[in-house]
């Protein structure tokens, strides 16, 4: 889990691909039974009230997953993702809003550069005193 990460009520962060309360001997499960696949939340990113998200899913830094949404797959840095299955909508800023065609910031100044399939931040120039 990063720094900056908010988790909303009834979100689900699930670690076992293969759950089940017996192993196939018929002996109650314990801790050692279990192959953790634990979910990987990036720096500043939202997860939506009532999301579940799949064992050993990773959720990039400052994307927004929707609520109610079924993460199965992997969520790229700054993505938009809603629905069950959940699919890629567009693309947020690390504020929180939605950015345009052009990868700006529909409420602030920041702008974007896309990375291969990532977003990144174009740094911003320092004002002059």
């Amino acid at each position: 889990m990063g720094d900056e990460v908010m988790i909303c009520p009834g979100a689900l962060l699930l670690e076992d691909l293969t759950p089940r309360a017996t192993t196939p001997d018929g002996r109650r499960k314990g801790p050692e039974d279990w192959n953790r696949h634990p979910v990987t939340i990036g720096t500043g990113a939202t997860i939506g009230a009532a999301a579940v998200i799949a064992p050993g899913v990773t959720v990039g830094p400052h994307a927004l997953v929707a609520l109610g949404a079924v993460i199965m797959r992997d969520v790229p840095a700054h993505g938009l993702v809603i629905g069950n299955p959940a699919r890629q909508v567009g693309w947020v800023c690390r504020c929180g809003h939605r950015l345009d065609a052009a990868l700006r910031c529909t409420d602030c100044p920041q702008t974007h550069r896309r990375d291969g399939d990532e977003l990144a931040a174009e740094p911003q120039p320092v004002p002059l005193e």
